[in-house]
């Protein structure tokens, strides 16, 4: 049975926005936090301790669907029996087309498959004794799902089940965008330049614009550094190549 989760879906593309720009931001200091979130057109991708996701956001037609992986989910054991694309069989036909070319293409994961016992020959055709033979198999590996109906997000989860199997990062950003602000604030230790420039941002890409001026983001970006050594110019490449990834044009 699906359960409706606390947010819209132009609510969750927003904190999905801010929270990616966030980090980039934060990479400016910490570039080896770049790998937790990301853009690839479409496609916002995270990872958050054993859990590891992909949302696609087709707002055109405005539609969304996700998919997350929870490495420790007991799920894991249902695979390579299981089809991921069952996680949507509550949702609309166009989701279960967008997950399948879309989100469910970032999880692939490679899975044990035993084939029936078989018999080895052994020398002079002597049967030797019979074992199973294990392939691994290449499959999309999912353990949740969400999906928009309208206005109106879905898991095939109650949210209980959504936040134990891989959900309890988008569960902590399905908030206010003033309480999101915070949280991110807090847990990246953002100053409030930092967050002035996450929300500058956040306002230039809903309203459409592509371009961005390098060296009006990073004089606010440097000011805020720790240093100028090496990690400092490396977290600036992943802050602008994280821009790029988002859809700006960053002229430099």
């Amino acid at each position: 049975m699906k359960t409706r989760l606390p947010v819209s879906c132009e609510e969750l593309y927003s904190n999905c926005l801010f929270s990616s720009i966030a980090n980039a931001v934060s990479t400016i200091r910490n570039p080896q936090l770049s790998y937790s979130q990301s853009w690839d057109g479409v496609n916002y991708s995270f990872q958050h301790g054993s859990s590891r996701g992909t949302i696609t956001f087709h707002l055109t037609d405005a539609i969304l669907v996700g998919a997350i992986r929870d490495e420790k989910s007991s799920r894991r054991s249902w695979y390579p029996k299981f089809n991921a694309i069952e996680l949507f069989n509550e949702a609309p036909e166009a989701a279960k087309v967008l997950s399948t070319n879309e989100a469910l293409q970032y999880l692939f994961d490679e899975v044990d498959s035993t084939s029936l016992p078989v018999a080895p020959v052994g020398f002079l055709g002597k049967l030797i004794g019979k074992s199973a033979h294990v392939e691994r198999v290449a499959m999309p590996v999912a353990t949740t799902a969400l999906w928009s109906e309208g206005d109106a997000v879905f898991s095939c989860d109650t949210l209980a089940d959504f936040i134990g199997n891989g959900g309890e990062f988008l569960a902590e950003i399905m908030t206010s965008a003033n309480e999101l602000r915070t949280y991110w604030e807090e847990r990246y230790c953002l100053s409030s330049e930092e967050i002035d420039l996450a929300n500058n941002i956040f306002q230039l890409k809903k309203s459409g614009e592509t371009m961005i001026s390098m060296n009006s983001v990073l004089r606010k970006g440097r000011a805020n550094s720790i240093d100028t050594n090496d990690r400092s110019v490396e977290g600036e490449k992943e802050f602008l190549k994280s821009l790029v990834d988002m859809g700006f044009v960053v002229d430099k």
